[in-house]
């Protein structure tokens, strides 16, 4: 096994791109608007992927 991708869903997916880029310091590697992929800049192999929560609360 090479890598696991953890996948996360967001309320906010403008609030997550700032906190993995700005706090944790990872690369934005893609970005197609309803899902974000962050890369370590140490170990490329270290990824997570950011999901746009689509439930709603009826």
């Amino acid at each position: 096994m090479r890598r696991i991708v953890p996948n996360i869903c967001s309320n906010d997916l403008e609030k997550s791109k700032n906190f993995y880029i700005d706090f944790l310091g990872m690369d934005l590697a893609m970005d197609m608007g309803w899902i974000l992929t962050f890369v370590s800049k140490e170990n490329e192999t270290a990824q997570i992927s950011i999901f746009r929560n689509e439930k709603t609360n009826h």
